[in-house]
């Protein structure tokens, strides 16, 4: 089939979602949102930009290990 995501294509936060993430709990209503933001489009989801602008964690830090 396709290319497989690579681990820098997925958002840090997937392992461990904040609870606004699109991914904390999927449905018909945001799966498409989960599936744009959670995944190689993360950088531009309003989500992670205010986790990281909150956080301090740079851009391309992995943001999932620091929660």
């Amino acid at each position: 089939m396709g290319e497989q995501a690579t681990r820098k294509d997925i958002c840090p936060l997937v392992n461990n979602p904040l609870r606004e993430c699109f991914c904390f709990e999927t449905n018909s209503r945001n799966a498409e949102m989960a599936l744009d933001f959670c995944g190689a489009n993360y950088r531009e989801c309003r989500i992670y930009k205010k986790y990281r602008m909150q956080s301090g964690v740079p851009h391309h830090g992995n943001v999932g290990n620091q929660l």
